[in-house]
C-alpha cells in the first residue's frame, strides 16, 4: 500500500506528518478488519483445540461480540472446561477492549439439570451483569 509518503516528503499536498500516520494506521486496521472481527479469529483458532464443548461466537459491532452458544457436553461438565473456556474467551476480550454479551438460557437436560440462578451466577464470576427476564437473561461483560 502506498500512501503517499514521496508526495510528503517533496513537500507536496496538504497533509501534515501526524495526519499522514493516521491514515495509513486507519487504512491498515481497515484492512486488517474491526477489532471484535479479530477477537473471533483469534477465540476460534483457541477453540479449535478444546474437545467436550461447543461454543459461537458473533461480531455485533467493532468492539461487541455475542458468544450465542457456550455449550459442554455433558459427561465434561464440572470438570472445569466450561470455566476454563470463559476465562480464556474473557482474558482476550480485555486485552482486545472487546464487550461480551450472551443470553444465559438454562438447557433442558435430564442428566444436569441448571436453574437460571445458577447459570447467571456462574457468568457473574466472570464480571457478567443482566437481568433476568422471564426464563433467561441477557447478560454482558465491559473489558
Amino acid at each position: 500500500m502506498h500512501y503517499g509518503g514521496d508526495l510528503l516528503a517533496r513537500g507536496g499536498g496538504n497533509l501534515s506528518p501526524h495526519k499522514y500516520q493516521m491514515r495509513a494506521w486507519i487504512d491498515l486496521c481497515e484492512a486488517r478488519g474491526s477489532s471484535a472481527e479479530r477477537y473471533v479469529e483469534a477465540a476460534e483458532r483457541y477453540l479449535a483445540g478444546v474437545r467436550g464443548a461447543t461454543v459461537s461466537l458473533a461480531v455485533e459491532d467493532d468492539y461487541e461480540v455475542a458468544i450465542q452458544r457456550l455449550y459442554v457436553y455433558p459427561e465434561e461438565r464440572r470438570t472445569g472446561l466450561g470455566s476454563g473456556i470463559l476465562r480464556e474467551l474473557c482474558r482476550m476480550a480485555t486485552k482486545r477492549r472487546i464487550t461480551l454479551f450472551l443470553e444465559a438460557l438454562p438447557e433442558e437436560d435430564e442428566e444436569d439439570n441448571i436453574d437460571l440462578e445458577s447459570l447467571v451466577a456462574f457468568y457473574q464470576k466472570f464480571g457478567f451483569h443482566g437481568d433476568i427476564r422471564g426464563d433467561s437473561a441477557m447478560m454482558y461483560r465491559e473489558p
